[in-house]
């Protein structure tokens, strides 16, 4: 794995990784090429060369991966320019309430950036906001945020499916997929551990030998239907950040008979019970800020977590507190629901 202060040589040739990758990208992009309606063996006009995007920085963008009820899934590719051999990879989802947001924001776009730069291919994906004009208030939101998050997961599962059957051509380690996410996104990716671990329908959109390599968490939770998660198979490592005063994401839980929602807290609690590797990072006098601020300020403890407790195997067991982190706090840190889909 690149160390942090290692400096990656922009000059180097490319590699195989960068051949078999644009190899991909061609047969993406002239796939879509294709106009409807032309017979078998028809001309069609092609694209005369690859993007200059695609031959200089060798990380692709907007790469289709799905399309679901007539959406277009995308993701988009970051690589070390110095690539020569399969490296770990991570999947990340930004947040927004599964009502906005993208892929393309500034926030993901430097994260992405800076854990390349740490010698990981990133991957960042679109997927379908289930929330969108909703407006149902009550038990009503809770169906409709339960079917958001199930819509979310599906797409990161395809999303997976597809870098598992194009690992060698990206240059990932099929066996070392970890998932991450924001708010939204920190939920998707804990949902999915979760559902995959327990065999959810869904999950059969993956192998059934398949499982992630870690979860991190920025300010995350599990939908179940079921009271506390339990988990038939054990959950990848997992690294949780969450403000302890978060209103919009429960860094506890709220429950109602079996259904609830459980936060970090709730989680790390059920971690402990069963024995699995977990770091989790409470933040005291925090919010909602906690879905974006780890990803500037603790990305050495991001960077040691992957590090010790998924490529190394250390069988993590952290729960820490922060209290005079001197992290600054943000209008957004205050919302809940209401606010959010009002």
């Amino acid at each position: 794995m690149i160390s942090n202060d290692q400096q990656i040589q922009d000059t180097m040739k490319p590699t195989f990784f960068t051949i078999a990758l644009l190899a991909l990208i061609a047969g993406s992009l002239f796939a879509q090429t294709t106009k409807p309606g032309l017979a078998a063996g028809e001309a069609q006009e092609q694209p005369s060369r690859f993007p200059t995007e695609l031959e200089v920085s060798l990380s692709p963008r907007d790469i289709v991966y799905a399309t679901k009820d007539t959406t277009v899934l995308r993701m988009d590719i970051y690589r070390p320019q110095a690539q020569t051999e399969a490296l770990p990879c991570l999947v990340f989802l930004y947040g927004g309430g599964f009502s906005s947001g993208s892929k393309d924001s500034k926030t993901t776009m430097e994260f992405c950036h800076q854990m390349t730069d740490r010698g990981y291919v990133v991957i960042a994906i679109n997927y379908r906001h289930g929330m969108a004009g909703v407006k149902d208030k009550g038990f009503k939101m809770v169906r409709s945020l339960e079917r958001a998050i199930g819509i979310a997961v599906e797409d990161l599962y395809s999303a997976t499916a597809y870098l598992l059957k194009n690992a060698q051509a990206i240059g990932i380690d099929p066996s070392k997929i970890m998932i991450s996410g924001s708010s939204a996104g920190a939920v998707t990716v804990l949902q999915a551990d979760y559902e995959l671990a327990n065999r959810f329908e869904r999950a059969s959109l993956l192998p059934d030998d398949f499982s992630y390599a870690g979860v991190i968490a920025f300010a995350g939770g599990v939908f179940s239907r079921e009271g506390r998660p339990d988990y038939e198979r054990q959950p990848a490592p997992t690294l949780f950040f969450h403000g302890k005063e978060d209103r919009m994401v429960k860094y506890k839980s709220t429950r109602f008979f079996n259904i609830g929602f459980f936060g970090s807290h709730a989680l790390t609690k059920r971690f402990k019970k069963f024995g699995f590797p977990y770091v989790t990072y409470r933040f005291e006098d925090m919010g909602h800020e906690m879905a974006v601020l780890p990803m500037q300020h603790h990305l050495t403890e991001i960077n040691n977590f992957i590090s010790s407790c998924v490529l190394e195997g250390n069988h993590c067991r952290i729960d820490s507190t922060f209290v005079d982190h001197g992290l600054p706090r943000a209008d957004y840190g205050n919302w809940n629901l209401n606010r959010l889909y009002k």
